[in-house]
């Protein structure tokens, strides 16, 4: 996107933000930037998000983009116990007739629910370092695949918890994948990229499926998420509500 045309861009230095260009990089890189950035700032929240990502914005989509206007006229506090979060991702979730049934709790409440499986392409983070607690902070020597769930993993075995928000609904611009090249290479990546999260994460009970390229959550999830909520409302301000 030419930055000079973008009225959006323009308004980031009025809210203490900027940009900055670097060149060709593995993504991992980008994301700890970001969130050092963020760390040695004064926000207590970050976005961290790819340049394809959108928030889907029709009436059935509840808040969308507004739901961080809405968080900050609720203030910080009100969300404790949601450390990061992510939209619903439109192409995985069913969410149609969940968010527009009548007597829903999403028109006047702000929905987070337990997940450990996040869309990378946006994903909202706490500002640890601000709140004197330990940085998430990922490896940059994790290059394979699976670079968004070991953030997540990361996350929770920090003890953090990790959420979907139900009041955003993600979508993805339309692009040829760079990811893979036919589904036998995605499952071999696939592979490779759990196996290395397994050797990161074992000792906590994160396994293979038997005969399978995916990820068996199940012991991780039980010892590192303990007793923390794995559903958190938080009513959205009076005047902002739908």
């Amino acid at each position: 996107m030419e930055v000079a045309a973008s009225k959006e861009f323009g308004l980031l230095a009025g809210h203490g933000g900027g940009i900055t260009r670097v060149g060709p990089r593995i993504l991992i890189e980008n994301r700890i930037d970001c969130l050092k950035h963020l760390y040695a700032s004064d926000f207590d929240w970050g976005i961290i998000m790819d340049d394809d990502a959108v928030l889907m914005q029709a009436e059935t989509h509840n808040s969308s983009y507004c739901l961080f206007a809405e968080m900050a006229a609720n203030g910080k506090d009100a969300y404790d116990g949601v450390d990061v979060f992510a939209p619903i991702y439109g192409r995985k979730v069913p969410f149609s007739k969940e968010l527009s049934a009548p007597g829903n709790p999403y028109a006047i409440n702000h929905v987070f629910k337990k997940s450990t499986d996040l869309k990378g392409s946006m994903i909202v983070v706490r500002n640890f370092e601000k709140e004197g607690r330990k940085p998430l902070l990922p490896d940059p020597s994790f290059r394979t695949h699976g670079e968004d769930t070991y953030v997540v993993l990361q996350a929770v075995s920090l003890g953090y918890s990790t959420m979907t928000s139900w009041n955003m609904v993600l979508e993805e611009l339309s692009g040829e994948s760079t990811f893979a090249n036919g589904d036998d290479d995605r499952t071999e990546k696939m592979r490779e990229g759990h196996e290395l999260l397994v050797e990161k994460f074992g000792h906590f009970g994160l396994r293979m499926k038997p005969g399978s390229h995916t990820l068996d959550k199940k012991e991780f999830e039980t010892l590192c998420w303990g007793k923390k909520s794995k559903r958190i409302e938080v009513p959205k301000p009076l005047h902002l509500r739908s």
